[in-house]
């Protein structure tokens, strides 16, 4: 009975802490946009104001849509809403929609499929939340004139798509745990781009609420 309370301790500690360092690290990326906007607004004869602007308005949309989806998720009333769709042009579409932030590091992006088309069942919306965190992070974390390709190929009766970049890469201790809610790897190497923990967490959910698999 001790040694169950005293792992049930331990286990609550953890939670704690990865708490703690989740609101820690969603403040700064609330705080980082919100001064840039503030900058911004004081210099609107910037060329570039405007810009700036609707891009971290953008970020900080992207970021609440994000909390709100993991909400929604734990109370189960995020609802599914299947359209039919030819889902390789649709993914073709999401990976053009990267390719400028590919561009300003010279990556080389590439959608490569082994379909020229393939209709199924789709909730477009969801299919692009799962695609958004997976290009945004594996550009995010590869160096520059680095590549990363995005695989399609029809499996039975499901879509398999990888994505492939030759950036910094995971430690094999840390796999087992990247879908972890708020849990971040903590490595030297990828403190620079350090996001809230929540993007992978919620891109696993949305995957096993379509019925999907990823690993």
């Amino acid at each position: 009975e001790l040694e169950r309370e005293q792992l049930q301790a331990e286990h609550l500690k953890s939670i704690n802490q990865l708490k703690s360092r989740f609101y820690t690290n969603i403040t700064h990326e609330f705080r980082t946009p919100l001064t840039v906007i503030q900058g911004m607004t004081e210099q609107k004869d910037h060329p570039r104001a405007m810009q700036l602007i609707r891009r971290n308005s953008s970020k900080l949309l992207n970021l609440v849509n994000q909390l709100l989806d993991l909400s929604k998720l734990d109370a189960d009333s995020l609802k599914i809403n299947y359209k039919q769709i030819d889902i390789i042009s649709y993914i073709q579409y999401i990976g053009e929609s990267y390719q400028s932030l590919a561009d300003k590091k010279y990556i080389r992006l590439t959608i490569y499929s082994e379909e020229e088309e393939l209709w199924m069942d789709v909730d477009e919306e969801k299919l692009r939340q799962i695609l958004s965190n997976l290009l945004s992070n594996a550009i995010k974390f590869t160096n520059e004139s680095g590549k990363v390709v995005v695989h399609l190929a029809k499996k039975g009766n499901q879509l398999s798509v990888k994505v492939k970049d030759n950036g910094i890469g995971i430690e094999e201790s840390a796999l087992v745990h990247i879908f972890d809610r708020f849990y971040q790897v903590d490595n030297a190497a990828s403190q620079q781009g350090r996001g809230t923990g929540i993007g992978l967490s919620l891109v696993k959910e949305l995957v096993v609420l379509l019925e999907g698999e990823i690993a």
